[in-house]
């Protein structure tokens, strides 16, 4: 296998098209490790000659891993995306390959210059959390894992009533009665779908009402982080949500 490590998203083999392949079918699949993502969070918030973008390819140059780091702060590699909008970072990895793909990466990130790797924001289920550490400590690292938050997850099943029927006869009743106390304080509610063609005055809605919710919230909405959610959902949308 061979490792090389990129300065720029235009020189990834495949560009978004091979980016998108291999998340496919990657442990971490979620939108924060999508090439628009990615690439969008760079243009607004990267610095310049920061992006470690390290690339795992077969001897035929086929890509089997992808990790996306920058340095931040003095001496210090994370992810790329932001652990204030990304819920889930990792590594992305062919199934089953992501043993031999961290044996190849640490060789290469210890060529780099840094004095900590921070890895924030992977989940619970990630093969890295139970392969990394061992494999780590055998090239002389020390290593550290701390559970940064809790956040319950439920598998939900096709269908609404299937959801219903798993749920204790109390929780269905209480469910229920929300249901309907909704349905009389704001009858004719509804759901409905925006085309993309809406979406810039959707967007306009969600940073008013976000903006109002808190001032920390507010504070947070700033001019730069409003033009990244706006490019953001631009390409999700152009894309039919499928990053």
């Amino acid at each position: 296998m061979r490792v090389t490590r990129l300065a720029a998203w235009e020189a990834l083999p495949g560009g978004a098209a091979g980016w998108g392949r291999l998340l496919d079918t990657s442990a971490t699949r979620v939108p924060f490790l999508t090439w628009h993502w990615q690439t969008t969070w760079w243009e607004h918030f990267g610095q310049p000659g920061a992006l470690r973008l390290f690339v795992v390819e077969e001897g035929n140059g086929e890509p089997v891993g992808l990790l996306p780091l920058m340095r931040s702060g003095e001496g210090t590699l994370q992810f790329v995306g932001g652990v204030d909008v990304s819920d889930y970072l990792d590594l992305l990895a062919r199934p089953g390959r992501e043993e031999e793909v961290w044996k190849a990466l640490l060789p290469a990130l210890a060529e780099d210059e840094w004095e900590r790797v921070d890895l924030h924001s992977l989940p619970a289920g990630s093969p890295t959390l139970t392969l990394l550490p061992p494999l780590a400590r055998a090239q002389g690292f020390e290593v550290g894992v701390e559970r940064e938050e809790r956040c319950p997850l439920i598998d939900l099943p096709g269908d609404w009533e299937t959801y219903l029927a798993g749920l204790g006869g109390k929780d269905r009743h209480e469910l229920r009665r929300k249901l309907r106390r909704c349905a009389e304080t704001y009858p004719g509610a509804r759901a409905s779908l925006a085309t993309e063609a809406a979406l810039p005055a959707a967007l306009d809605a969600f940073f008013l009402l976000h903006r109002r919710s808190t001032a920390g919230k507010a504070r947070f909405m700033n001019e730069r982080m409003e033009a990244f959610f706006r490019t953001a959902a631009s390409a999700f949308a152009g894309e039919g949500g499928d990053g």
